[in-house]
């Protein structure tokens, strides 16, 4: 799910081309050395063939010339210009009309030095008399990051190469020892890499939302502050799964397993709902803490096993045997499998133990606060 250029991108930044397009070929070299990345190229090159105008300024002064008048008549002496009026015929679209030297005429470089351009005063010189033109090669194509010039180095990995963050840190790794860049140079890991970050970021303020908007609407429907946190506590359980299940299918935490995660936090809160609403349901009947633990946990486990099945079943396909195409989409499944699978069992033991806690802790509280209430309205005893 990358949206860059290439999966492996370094950008080199810098000011002069000069500089910088060496530095960059460089780094292409580093990267082509590195084991498990192919195709590396750069983004652009210095061989777009161009010519430089180096203005004599004296030269043009005495003419009555400035550089930016010179410029331009020499630009429309190579590429021509439209016509600021319309040639208007009947009956036909409006159409501008394009002014330039016949191609025989501007094929060469010294067509153009022999140009004619025109001082303010009228008089017509060659172009030669004031300017020389350089045989040069320029950029085949100019990027800016953040305001300054790069150059992307860009390179691909196969499947059974390393990640891309790790071909991306061992280039720059290692251009960084061997490189000597000059003062406002330098390079970035871009790419999969940088990729990733954004979503990293969007996808676990994402997960914060959701885990906030379940937990306000836990405490609407218990009407209680403290009940809802067990409930929650199966979300820091399911990671235990999903972190064994990206172990063992070979998987990285990428942006597409936060997705599952945050797709499974909502699936399994309604697990730790159905067991702790019918323990709370027993205690209201006046059933006491224990027994209503012993009595809804096996009314419940069927429910919640059932409705884990369902999912796993329904998903398995698509964690083991992707069609082609969905094979991007395997760590949702791989991240629900597991994470539902251990979760499952954690949660039948563990919400009610915690629940035990969280009660005990809060009959402690109330029986103290009555205690010092009792206290406070006892009036003390006067001898007469």
């Amino acid at each position: 799910m990358a949206t860059s250029a290439a999966p492996i991108q370094i950008a080199v930044y810098g000011e002069d081309l000069d500089v910088l397009y060496p530095l960059a070929d460089k780094v292409r070299s580093i990267a082509k050395d590195t084991p498990g990345l192919v195709m590396v190229h750069t983004s652009s090159s210095l061989s777009q063939p161009e010519y430089q105008l180096q203005i004599d300024r004296r030269r043009a002064q005495e003419l009555g010339l400035n550089i930016e008048q010179v410029a331009e008549q020499a630009r429309y002496a190579l590429n021509g210009g439209f016509t600021r009026k319309y040639y208007n015929r009947p009956n036909l679209r409006q159409n501008d009309i394009l002014v330039r030297y016949q191609a025989s005429d501007r094929a060469y470089g010294q067509n153009l030095a022999a140009t004619y351009i025109t001082t303010p005063n009228g008089q017509q010189v060659p172009l030669s008399t004031v300017a020389t033109l350089k045989r040069e090669y320029g950029a085949t194509l100019i990027e800016h990051v953040n305001g300054k010039r790069v150059v992307y180095v860009n390179g691909y990995y196969r499947k059974s190469s390393p990640a891309s963050m790790d071909l991306s840190m061992a280039i720059a790794m290692r251009a960084g020892e061997e490189l000597d860049f000059p003062p406002g140079y330098g390079l970035d890991s871009m790419g999969d890499m940088t990729d990733m970050m954004i979503e990293f970021d969007r996808l676990l303020k994402g997960l914060i939302v959701s885990i906030i908007l379940i937990y306000l609407i836990l405490v609407i429907q218990f009407g209680s502050f403290i009940q809802p946190l067990v409930m929650m506590l199966s979300i820091p359980l399911q990671l235990i799964g999903v972190f064994g299940a990206l172990l063992l299918a070979q998987q990285t935490l990428s942006s597409v397993s936060i997705l599952g995660i945050i797709i499974l936090s909502g699936i399994f809160v309604s697990a730790a709902i159905l067991l702790l609403e019918l323990i709370l349901t027993k205690r209201q009947e006046g059933v006491p803490r224990a027994e209503a633990i012993r009595q809804a946990a096996p009314v419940r486990l069927k429910a919640i096993f059932m409705t884990t099945l369902t999912t796993m079943i329904v998903i398995v396909r698509l964690a083991f045997y992707p069609e082609t195409g969905m094979d991007a989409y395997s760590p949702i499944a791989t991240v629900v499998l597991g994470g539902l699978t251990v979760s499952t069992l954690l949660t039948l033991i563990v919400i009610p133990i915690v629940y035990t806690f969280v009660d005990d802790i809060t009959q402690g509280l109330k029986g103290l606060r009555k205690k010092k209430y009792s206290s406070r309205r006892q009036l003390p005893q006067v001898e007469s």
